[in-house]
């Protein structure tokens, strides 16, 4: 079973990449939860939502000890960096290193039962493709490559659903799904 945590501001597309997970999810015959939140604000405001997805019935939507947070701003990282499990890992943008204070690649030591953090140039691959707002779609690429269960032709597939009256997004989101995952 995969807990992921998707966190940041309204309008950075946290309800989107969490749709498509979950559809990749689906795609790759996983049960899913997808549960999102957002204050009223909807642009600025907090947004975050929980993916689940495994071979298990899944009995809650509620995540408490997160596999993964993908935290997109540091506001998020600090709010919900507490939600993941010993051994799990954070994903954020390199920006937010000397914020975090903990380790700053994964599985370094596998017996270790601390949190671990993968920071990437997030940011910096966004808007070398040309649009901040693919931000969400590179972290996305990242999740991919670090876990096997997300396949990239499940993800491509998943967002021509999450997209379907946007062909165009979907083009330009997985573009920056293929830049996420060579960043690994």
């Amino acid at each position: 079973m995969k807990k992921i945590l998707i966190a940041g501001a309204g309008g950075q597309g946290i309800i989107s990449l969490g749709k498509t997970i979950a559809y990749a999810a689906m795609e790759e015959g996983y049960n899913v939860s997808c549960l999102p939140s957002y204050g009223p604000e909807m642009r600025g405001g907090a947004a975050n939502c929980s993916v689940i997805f495994g071979g298990n019935e899944i009995t809650s939507p509620i995540i408490s000890d997160a596999d993964v947070l993908l935290a997109l701003n540091r506001e998020s990282l600090e709010k919900f960096r507490h939600r993941v499990k010993p051994g799990g890992c954070i994903i954020a943008d390199e920006a937010l290193l000397r914020a975090a204070e903990i380790p700053e690649r994964p599985q370094q030591n596998s017996a270790s039962s601390g949190i671990n953090g993968l920071f990437l140039a997030l940011r910096r691959t966004a808007e070398r493709l040309g649009d901040i707002r693919s931000l969400n779609m590179v972290v996305l690429g990242a999740l991919a490559k670090l876990f096997s269960d997300l396949s990239l032709r499940s993800v491509t597939n998943a967002l021509s659903k999450v997209f379907l009256s946007r062909p165009e997004l979907a083009l330009s989101s997985a573009a920056a799904v293929n830049a996420g995952y060579s960043l690994l």
